[in-house]
């Protein structure tokens, strides 16, 4: 064989060798490619099993946590009235200034021990002369509303469907200033808020039928044979501190017990004209400062 040919069939047959060898070489490496990402795709399920103590472990805890939790919830819920809090004071909403506030416990009292017992704190009142004292009852420590209250005396008045009344009333003792220095005495007024007069005139005419026998003992005013002529006795109209007014007379003129439209939105019942004096002095006084 010529020389030249035979250099030229060894140069051919490297050249084939050597690709066959860069093919062989890259699939291996392709192949020990695929085979390492296998391994770790491997290694990653077996990390992530819950079969590996480890993911048990983290299981166990969670489920534990889980029913501590529900069980916390559980125990709250079925002692949260044994659950101690703190007493926080009465909450009311101030209708005029006053010069002591008094929160007086009625709970478990009937109509009688409740009259009784506002009337004495009424007449004991030591506030300055013209002074106020507010009263407001209270249950469970709780001052408690108009429609309440009149529930609780027995009372002949008002409707849970009689939205022209405000709950937000007033009971207070205008100190007199008629008893010796050495005494204390309170004239008691009820104080009402409503939507207009317009709206509960004819409410409060209806009422003049029953107001004495309701509220009688809440003025200390106790029924003889001398006085039972009020219970069905007449009010009359009259001019009170240049407002109108109802009024309840005696036979000697006397006023026994009356309401006044103090302001276009007020009502007092009470039964001296000096009370009524004050109480218009104080809705002033709290307009201005509003």
């Amino acid at each position: 064989m010529d020389p030249e040919n035979k250099t030229g069939n060894i140069e051919v047959q490297t050249f084939a060798e050597d690709m066959a060898k860069e093919i062989e070489g890259a699939q291996g490496g392709f192949i020990k490619k695929i085979i390492h990402e296998q391994e770790a795709n491997e290694e990653k399920k077996k990390d992530s099993s819950i079969k590996t103590k480890k993911n048990q472990i983290f299981v166990y805890v969670g489920l534990g946590l889980l029913i501590f939790s529900v069980g916390a919830i559980v125990f709250l819920f079925l002692n949260a009235k044994k659950i101690v809090t703190l007493e926080v004071a009465p909450q009311y909403t101030p209708i005029i200034f006053s010069d002591k506030n008094v929160f007086l416990p009625i709970d478990e009292l009937d109509k009688d021990r409740i009259s009784v017992t506002i009337a004495g704190e009424a007449s004991a009142t030591n506030v300055k002369v013209d002074g106020v004292e507010v009263i407001y009852p209270t249950i469970n420590k709780k001052v408690i509303g108009l429609r309440e209250f009149v529930k609780l005396i027995k009372a002949d008045f008002l409707t849970k469907d009689n939205l022209f009344f405000q709950d937000n009333f007033l009971l207070g003792a205008v100190k007199s200033g008629t008893e010796p220095l050495f005494l204390t005495g309170g004239d008691l007024f009820m104080l009402m808020k409503v939507h207009s007069i317009p709206d509960v005139f004819l409410d409060m005419k209806k009422w003049e039928n029953k107001m004495f026998t309701d509220l009688h003992n809440l003025w200390n005013i106790s029924i003889t044979s001398g006085n039972a002529y009020l219970l069905t006795k007449n009010f009359e109209d009259g001019i009170v501190q240049n407002k109108n007014a109802r009024v309840l007379y005696d036979n000697e003129g006397k006023i026994v017990l009356m309401y006044v439209f103090v302001t276009d939105n007020s009502i007092v019942i009470t039964d001296t004209e000096k009370t009524i004096k004050e109480v218009i002095l104080r809705l002033s006084a709290s307009k201005l400062k509003k």
